[in-house]
């Protein structure tokens, strides 16, 4: 069985991530939380205020996420309950896929929506002249420039140009003719309609630029108006790649009204927040399992991922991906460092990329091996390289300030300059990422499935029943990592009698024979490390704790336990082994570890007997 910690079956594991769909017409004015039915309203109204002989276009400008389509949704609703609603069209050219193909789908898609009503058989009339006019563009593969009639696309070659020229000249193919007409039976029709375009800035440049001249020349049309979603950079980066020069321009000529998505306000954020978090969230993730958690997280909530979540698409990933790591983190790591994890995942892909491949740049010193300065894991750069590497990674970021203090506030140790350094630095307790056993936990949670919890290596220390049953639980995977977070994990802060902490150090030497360290010693190859060198560096590191907190400790006193004890076979050889004078000068990494000259014929007695019973 692994020990990584499974996730708490509640009713909170069904909750539904990824719902971050747009709004759709019948629930957008009752489920708008972002304040914005103001917005849409105030656009509906610019429509019905819009003049019939001329066509209108409408843009509503906003990053990708930022609630454009949820916008288009409310404007819709809100011209359906007008007293005199009229003619919706909502057309997507993202879904045509093929650019010669955009032309035709739109004018097709215009007719068929129009030729869906009856007014007096004026309808059909208008949805004729439609297809009539669409089927010109298909005949002869005109693609309109913004004169409808300033270029052919695909060029006609060979002896029929002068035949094909001739016929695109006759009334019937007439290209300003039909749209004449086209023209002239909406006019009579006297109704109004709405195109909704979205998705435009997900479409490749050449699309983009397409898209626009058939809203311009092909569709500049009495009756109608465009109210088009997109990117404003993303568009004018797309005119700029098809060779249209000054694209902030062109988009004014062919827009005549511009709106930028109305920004998320704080009691928006405060919504939306709240929303996500009843939605995806298990209530027990809030429950303070750190010193000062709560004020650390409401730090790093109003200080930081307030500023970072600039659109409602921000807010609901960043918790569907907290609600997704934070069950195996629970009781690990603190609540907030998870959300700045995730945080960085989302908007520091460069940060986060540096965080998983180089973690000491962070933390310094990963092993068991730290220096402590008073704080589990906490260690000082190797060298100013690292603050370097740090620093580029988060300029690649868009939001590289912010991401800046946000890694400062993450790891306060390593990474100066925050503007909010000194609140990390008061809310720090053992559950931050600071740590570097802390850190290695989070970024191997749900990557690689044999991490080890840290939950369960408390329990090893601080529950002796349980522990024969952990050490059944490991496997070879995971076995040497266990061994290593106890050397990390183990401080003598809290009540412990040197008698109840010499049992844990005989517990851990015994473990060295259990089936799956054995296992482990078996599979190990030429570079393989031992476990019982693992071990036998764990304790004699712990022993030292134990001595500074005592001020004197007996350490040959466990030693003679510890050889003598007939469960730890294989840690009693190994001390027994560099216990003779020569080879204990030749190799000093036990340390205090060893048997005096005069004790070593009685305990080496008892190891033999020891050794003798497990034979059998």
């Amino acid at each position: 069985m692994s020990t990584k910690p499974q996730a708490i079956e509640t009713e909170f594991n069904q909750r539904p991530i990824g719902s971050d769909h747009p709004l759709t017409v019948e629930n957008a004015i009752e489920g708008d939380m972002l304040e914005r039915k103001g917005f849409a309203k105030n656009v509906a109204d610019i429509i019905y205020r819009s003049d019939l002989e001329r066509s209108l276009s409408i843009s509503i400008e906003g990053a990708w996420g930022s609630g454009k389509t949820s916008i288009l949704a409310m404007i819709s609703s809100f011209l359906k309950d007008h007293e005199d609603p009229p003619i919706i069209v909502n057309y997507n050219p993202w879904l045509v896929g093929d650019r010669d193909y955009l032309l035709r789908s739109f004018l097709n898609k215009l007719a068929k929506e129009i030729g869906k009503t009856d007014y007096f058989g004026k309808a059909k009339k208008v949805a004729d002249a439609m297809e009539r006019y669409s089927g010109a563009f298909d005949v002869i593969k005109l693609i309109p420039d913004t004169d409808p009639c300033a270029s052919i696309g695909k060029s006609v070659i060979g002896t029929i140009g002068k035949i094909f020229g001739d016929y695109f000249n006759s009334k019937h193919m007439n290209i300003e003719s039909q749209k004449e007409r086209v023209e002239s039976s909406l006019r009579d029709f006297k109704k109004r309609i709405v195109i909704f375009v979205d998705d435009m800035d997900r479409l490749f440049p050449a699309d983009v630029y397409e898209m626009i001249r058939i809203i311009k020349a092909v569709g500049d049309l009495p009756s109608i108006t465009y109210v088009i979603a997109w990117d404003r950079r993303y568009i004018e980066e797309a005119l700029n790649k098809s060779s249209v020069p000054m694209s902030t321009k062109y988009l004014d000529k062919i827009v005549q009204m511009r709106l930028p998505v109305p920004a998320l306000s704080l009691s928006s954020k405060e919504k939306l927040l709240e929303e996500c978090v009843e939605r995806a969230m298990d209530p027990a993730a809030f429950v303070e399992y750190f010193d000062k958690g709560h004020l650390r997280l409401n730090y790093m909530m109003w200080l930081l991922i307030y500023k970072l979540v600039e659109q409602p698409r921000d807010v609901v990933r960043l918790f569907d991906l907290v609600s997704a790591i934070e069950p195996s983190l629970r009781k690990e790591v603190v609540f907030s460092d998870i959300i700045g994890l995730s945080m960085l995942m989302m908007k520091g892909a460069s940060v986060f990329e540096l965080l998983k491949s180089k973690p000491s740049a962070f933390v310094g010193k990963l092993y068991i091996e730290d220096e402590h300065d008073g704080c589990q894991g906490v260690a000082h750069p190797e060298d100013k390289g690292s603050i370097e590497e740090i620093d580029r990674a988060c300029k690649e970021c868009v939001d590289s300030k912010l991401i800046r203090d946000l890694v400062g506030f993450l790891f306060p140790y390593i990474v100066g300059g925050s503007r909010y350094h000194d609140k990390s630095i008061f809310t720090i307790s053992n559950g931050c990422i600071c740590h570097s056993n802390r850190l290695l936990v989070a970024l191997q949670s749900g990557v690689f499935g044999n991490v080890v919890s840290l939950d369960i290596v408390r329990r090893y220390i601080r529950n002796p029943g349980e522990r024969l049953q952990i050490i059944e639980r490991l496997t070879s995977d995971n076995c040497m990592e266990f061994m290593q977070r106890l050397g990390d994990e183990l401080y003598f802060d809290e009540p412990m009698e040197a008698e109840f902490i010499e049992e844990l150090f005989i517990s851990i030497a015994e473990s060295i024979d259990s089936r799956v360290y054995a296992k482990k010693t078996k599979l190990n190859r030429l570079l393989g490390v031992d476990p019982v060198v693992v071990a036998v560096d764990v304790i004699v590191k712990l022993l030292g704790r134990l001595q500074d907190r005592e001020g004197f400790y007996d350490y040959r006193d466990f030693s003679r336990k510890v050889v003598q004890d007939e469960g730890a076979i294989t840690f009693a050889h190994w001390i027994l082994l560099f216990s003779q004078d020569k080879l204990k000068d030749m190799y000093s990494g036990n340390g205090p570890l060893f048997v005096e000259l005069e004790d070593l014929d009685g305990v080496s007695k008892v190891f033999i007997g020891n050794l003798l019973k497990r034979a059998d």
